[in-house]
């Protein structure tokens, strides 16, 4: 048996997230204060103006940038004369009630998100399985162990863990459960593009 065009999901945590973490909340609710926000696919909550990583450099945006630059640097992802792009970033605050509809990021390859604040019984981030739409009785078809071994499913979903960066392609639909806590959920999204120096 093998896997035809799986879909590549990157996890790691930030070792020193714990000496950071204060510092980086403290600096998310101080750009609340100062931004109105915006709704995009949030619902409830607060969505910060999107930004780009070459509007000055903060705190938040320099650790996107290094953590991500280490992990694809030091796991050796991308082949030789392939940079990463970082192209824009915006902060999260979810409620209790809040939610972030099902949606995609257009003209990046790569996106992710960086948990700041949460908890296990947090709501949970979400994704569509993209070929549900045509296997879907096949995939109801396979026994529990070769689903949950190869995670097959009509979606899969991933705890919001503090100091835990999760990057997907750009093209998953994915999304935000109802947050049933009074605990603010605090998150970071970012997108990315891929360049390959050797064809320019």
């Amino acid at each position: 048996m093998k896997l035809l065009f799986p879909t590549i999901f990157h996890e790691f945590q930030v070792p020193t997230f714990n000496e950071k973490e204060k510092e980086l909340i403290k600096y998310v609710y101080g750009e609340k204060r100062k931004d109105p926000g915006i709704q995009k696919t949030n619902r409830g909550g607060w969505h910060s103006h999107t930004r780009g990583f070459d509007e000055g450099s903060s705190i938040l945006s320099n650790l996107i940038v290094k953590e991500v630059s280490n992990y694809f640097s030091q796991n050796r992802i991308l082949k030789e004369g392939v940079e990463i792009r970082f192209t824009n970033w915006w902060i999260n605050i979810n409620k209790k009630g809040s939610f972030n509809v099902k949606h995609v990021h257009t003209d990046s390859n790569l996106s992710g998100v960086f948990y700041l604040k949460s908890s296990k019984e947090s709501s949970r981030l979400t994704f569509d399985n993209p070929y549900l739409f045509n296997r879907s009785k096949e995939i109801d078809c396979y026994n529990d162990s070769m689903r949950d071994s190869l995670y097959i499913s009509g979606g899969l979903s991933f705890s919001a863990i503090p100091g835990t960066f999760y990057i997907f392609s750009s093209d998953l639909f994915h999304g935000v459960e109802v947050s049933n806590l009074r605990e603010d959920r605090i998150s970071v999204s970012f997108n990315m593009s891929l360049l390959d120096i050797g064809l320019i």
